[in-house]
């Protein structure tokens, strides 16, 4: 059965595997020292870590040779993979996980289950119903620090598919609507927040289709756009949790909706507007930041890696967007100084 696991038993679990950088088998006293010294906690304590962990197959227990002590090591790294038709009528996310993904995942705690589970039923149906593919490939790398799924099908591609729903004139500018989520080609039957919680709660989320490679990973930069040097023909989506997380995507949920109001909340990258070496200074850049913001609540435009701005483009956001939809908050986070100065000078309640 999966362990619930705190943040401090995340960092603890995370620490006894990296002691076997340097070793392949190490005893219960050689961990217990260093796990004792760094986090204050008492041998018994250790102990439990070490026993929980061996009994979900996180760590290979034996025997000392000519002695009472016990070895561990750490489990070989797990491939599997797995082919499906995608026109098959019978075809669907849930019995896939139950039947072939599910099963497999034995030293995964429950926040890392919880997060794969939610994350792969999405990118999962968002192939069978929306890429118009002939074959699914789902790949699953399991190793003593992370499960990563890759889910790829032979389909339109994500972001050609976005353009052509949206009609916009280039397939970059799809990132920007896949990033503030709600986007769905088909509102009757998807609420278009999938993507958008799953690239979240991921500690590594990654897209790759048409030439174009987006990512994001936890402590990082929310999106990265760039151009590949080889066609993906359809679409390859990677997803990978830490096998110890003490997330779940219940609190990713959390911080951008709510009972009462659903997905409330968006948070976009602003340089994703960026194509080559184009400058943040146009209205028409501020135009598309800005489709579907009225959507949302709160909007938090995140300027990381953003050194300047435009008058135009920011007058077009904190003046002529604001007055005309005063329901919506634009929160800015991650400004350098002459971003903050820019929209200073059309708003001074700059966050």
């Amino acid at each position: 059965m999966a362990l619930k696991i705190t943040q401090k038993g995340e960092k603890i679990r995370n620490f006894i595997i990296s002691l076997f950088d340097d070793k392949n088998e190490l005893t219960c006293s050689e961990i217990s020292a260093k796990v004792m010294k760094k986090f204050e906690i008492t041998q018994n304590t250790v102990r439990k870590h070490l026993q929980n962990m061996s009994d979900q197959g996180a760590l290979n227990k034996k025997p000392k040779e000519n002695s009472n002590r016990l070895l561990y090591s750490l489990p070989s790294p797990e491939f599997h993979s797995f082919e499906y038709d995608a026109k098959s009528q019978d075809l669907n996310e849930a019995s896939v996980w139950i039947k072939d993904i599910e099963p497999l995942l034995s030293i995964q705690g429950v926040g890392c289950k919880d997060i794969l589970n939610v994350s792969f039923c999405e990118i999962f149906n968002n192939a069978i119903e929306h890429a118009n593919a002939k074959k699914i490939q789902v790949n699953l790398l399991i190793d003593a620090l992370h499960t990563m799924i890759v889910v790829y099908d032979d389909g339109i591609g994500i972001f050609k598919k976005i353009k052509e729903d949206l009609n916009l004139a280039d397939e970059h500018l799809s990132l920007i609507e896949l990033s503030k989520g709600k986007f769905t080609s088909d509102p009757k039957n998807h609420s278009g927040e999938g993507v958008y919680f799953a690239s979240r709660a991921c500690d590594y989320f990654l897209i790759a289709s048409n030439n174009l490679l987006y990512t994001r990973a936890t402590h990082k930069p929310l999106g990265l756009l760039q151009d590949l040097d080889v066609s993906q023909q359809g679409t390859t989506v990677i997803m990978r949790v830490k096998n110890n997380t003490s997330n779940s995507s219940r609190k990713v949920y959390d911080k951008f909706s709510s009972v009462e109001e659903g997905f409330f909340k968006t948070k976009v990258p602003v340089r994703l507007l960026r194509y080559k070496d184009e400058g943040i200074v146009s209205r028409s850049q501020a135009r598309r930041l800005l489709a579907r913001f009225d959507m949302f609540r709160v909007v938090e435009l995140d300027f990381e890696g953003i050194d300047m701005i435009g008058q135009a483009f920011t007058d077009e956001i904190f003046r002529v967007f604001k007055t005309n939809h005063p329901e919506v908050e634009i929160q800015v986070v991650n400004a350098c100084k002459n971003v903050k100065d820019m929209i200073s000078r059309t708003n001074n309640t700059v966050r």
